[in-house]
């Protein structure tokens, strides 16, 4: 797991007798720091860089039919989730916003309405080939299912504000739409999970489709995910990102992977993928519960891409709810 698995992760609460719990569940509480360096040709730069996030629900009922939820992180911006501290290139700049901000209700157990500022719903496709983990939108959605065996999701909503990530002045945007979604989830069996959905944003209609193998019964590799997507207007176009993963232990992984984004993709996935062909590469390492320590290697292969041309992240996550666990 590297810092953004560990920052954008949603930890299921499990049942707890403590007085606090009947009104709140904390689905992330995790805090991160970076060295950064990039290249591309002769210009390099490198920086040290924090984040924070914290996800939690106010329940309105004692089974939390009724919530409200609530998601605060660090970053400037739908592509940014990290401050820089100065050290490094960049001035210090610190902002805290809340992100997200959303009321739940769950009519029936297998339907589930959720209307305000919110997240977005990648299914098992990734920042690589969606859009940024740091992103957000103001809308409504709709999810009939369980995650557990299938899921249908349909979601309404503005995507914008690009850089202000404060859900509160964002929310006058709830009469407008701009970004629709209909997405399909499903567990078809123990080690396969699925998705698929149609994404239509401005006047861009895409298609995409993720698939992950988990637990795979070899000595080579445990986890292969392979996602990938078409653009069908206004110019047609296909990419992808494939990676494997391996664990050499059980607090140690590696991974490889590669990934292909077209030049009109829209620039709204993760700056590490940005477009253009690139090969990368994962370690982490879970020196005690809860303590992450990752690094990323990300290389663009050829001419025609945007961005930087080689990218090396090295850091260390505190994720609370995981070492409480323990």
């Amino acid at each position: 797991m590297n810092l953004d698995e560990v920052m954008h992760t949603r930890w299921l609460p499990p049942p707890s007798v403590e007085p606090w719990r009947r009104w709140i569940d904390v689905f992330t509480a995790a805090a991160g720091v970076r060295y950064r360096a990039v290249a591309r040709g002769e210009e390099r730069a490198g920086a040290v860089q924090t984040t924070v996030g914290l996800r939690a629900r106010l329940k309105l009922d004692r089974n939390g039919h009724y919530s409200v939820h609530t998601g605060t992180g660090s970053g400037r911006g739908f592509l940014s989730g990290w401050d820089s501290t100065g050290l490094g290139a960049g001035q210090p700049a610190y902002r805290i916003a809340m992100r997200e901000l959303f009321a739940s209700i769950r009519p029936a157990p297998a339907v589930q309405i959720e209307v305000g500022g919110l997240y977005l719903s990648r299914g098992e496709s990734t920042e690589a080939t969606t859009y940024d983990n740091n992103g957000y939108i103001v809308g409504e959605r709709l999810v009939i299912g369980s995650a557990a065996r299938y899921a249908i999701s349909l979601t309404r909503a503005y995507l914008g504000d690009l850089e202000n990530p404060d859900v509160i002045p964002r929310l006058r945007r709830l009469d407008r739409a701009n970004y629709l979604q209909a997405q399909l989830t499903t567990r078809p069996a123990r080690r396969v999970m699925l998705s698929a959905d149609y994404t239509r944003h401005l006047d861009s209609d895409v298609l995409r489709a993720a698939m992950v193998l988990d637990s795979v019964p070899t000595r080579v590799v445990d986890r292969i995910r392979f996602e990938n997507y078409l653009r069908l207007h206004p110019t047609r176009a296909y990419g992808y990102a494939a990676m494997a993963q391996q664990r050499l232990s059980p607090r140690l992984s590696v991974g490889l992977g590669m990934s292909q984004i077209d030049s009109g993709f829209g620039g709204l996935n993760s700056d590490r993928y940005a477009t253009g062909r690139r090969v990368f590469a994962s370690f982490s390492f879970e020196a005690r519960p809860g303590w992450i320590v990752s690094s990323q290697f990300i290389r663009a292969l050829g001419g025609t891409f945007t961005g930087p041309q080689t990218r090396v992240e090295i850091g260390v996550a505190y994720d609370a709810l995981k070492a409480m666990k323990h």
